[in-house]
């Protein structure tokens, strides 16, 4: 039995809908992937930079307690797995890990940071997820005063001497978990148009 020229173009009109579903599926899927790591990057990087200009006073003076306040303040987020801060010479001043994604970032920036003027950004793959980490760094400003030099934590123009830096380091396994359920949602709603077209 051949098939009618009603059944021949509802087939035709499904398979349309179905492949124009999929293209729209894969194309917001991904589109909502980017949103999502660059927000997880913006966050990581402000983190950081916040992180690095709060922490000028307590590295330039050692105040290891507040910085650990400073460093656990940051651990309050969620999708935060480690912090860290190191004085110029690569020693730790105060840091934080949750879980082994963690301690990996510990490992990852080991335990003699190449310290610079520049922030770095970088992506590890950790235990469970990926890592974004972000090391900015603490730096103060030169003064001086007739012959006399100092270093102070304040704003202003002038040169900058690097005294440490912060690292932030954020899992992505939440964005991978938001991710999943993006596409599950998405799937769902691909699901209910092909019903509807039948």
């Amino acid at each position: 039995m051949t098939p009618t020229l009603k059944v021949k173009t509802l087939f035709l009109v499904t398979t349309l809908v179905v492949f124009v579903a999929v293209i729209l599926t894969v194309a917001n899927t991904n589109r909502q992937r980017d949103l999502l790591f660059r927000d997880l990057e913006r966050l990581t990087e402000v983190l950081a930079q916040n992180l690095a200009f709060n922490s000028e006073y307590g590295v330039l003076v050692g105040n290891r307690e507040g910085l650990q306040d400073l460093v656990e303040g940051v651990m309050r987020e969620r999708t935060v797995a480690g912090v860290l801060i190191f004085d110029r010479g690569g020693a730790s001043l105060a840091s934080s890990v949750r879980g082994e994604d963690g301690e990996f970032i510990r490992k990852a920036v080991g335990p003699h940071p190449d310290i610079g003027e520049q922030s770095t950004r970088r992506y590890v793959r950790g235990v469970g997820a990926g890592l974004y980490l972000v090391q900015h760094p603490v730096l103060v400003r030169r003064q001086h005063w007739g012959t006399e030099e100092a270093l102070f934590p304040i704003p202003g123009d002038g040169p900058r001497d690097v005294i440490g830096a912060a690292v932030v380091g954020v899992s992505t396994a939440s964005l991978v978990a938001s991710l999943r359920q993006v596409q599950y949602t998405t799937v769902q709603l691909t699901g209910l148009i092909v019903l509807a077209v039948w």
